[in-house]
């Protein structure tokens, strides 16, 4: 099964069949840290480019969310307000030496990785992006 525990390894499926595995899990609150008012579209913005942006020693890719308008609407400063879902979950995942970190955002806490971001990953090309821990240094 996709985004399961296999003894004590938690594995996803992409492409080409490959499994990488999960080593390491981060996980936070989205709008942890603003301080006042709703978030908009604007402020995931921002939060989203962060994240793309960031190309450490191990390659990040983002598992882009799925904005939802605020119930009720609020105005902000920089338009309606708009919601990603709850928890930003940043993974490491290995595949024989291949590195490639993963952000995502679902509303519970992980494990279990939401099946609509597992679904995601299914077409995702890892060893298009990973790093090679031995080739790269």
């Amino acid at each position: 099964m996709d985004g399961m525990e296999y003894g004590n390894d938690i594995t996803i499926t992409c492409a080409g069949g490959n499994h990488p595995r999960l080593r390491s899990l981060s996980q936070y609150l989205t709008y942890e840290g603003l301080l006042d008012g709703a978030p908009c579209h604007k402020i995931n913005q921002d939060i989203l480019d962060r994240i793309a942006r960031y190309q450490g020693r191990i390659p990040t890719y983002l598992v882009r969310p799925t904005e939802r308008p605020g119930e009720p609407p609020y105005a902000t400063p920089f338009g309606p307000s708009a919601y990603l879902p709850r928890r930003q979950c940043t993974g490491l995942f290995d595949l024989g030496g291949w590195w490639l970190e993963i952000v995502w955002f679902q509303d519970n806490w992980a494990p279990p990785i939401d099946p609509s971001v597992l679904e995601h990953l299914e077409g995702l090309d890892f060893m298009a992006l990973a790093f090679d821990e031995v080739g790269s240094w």
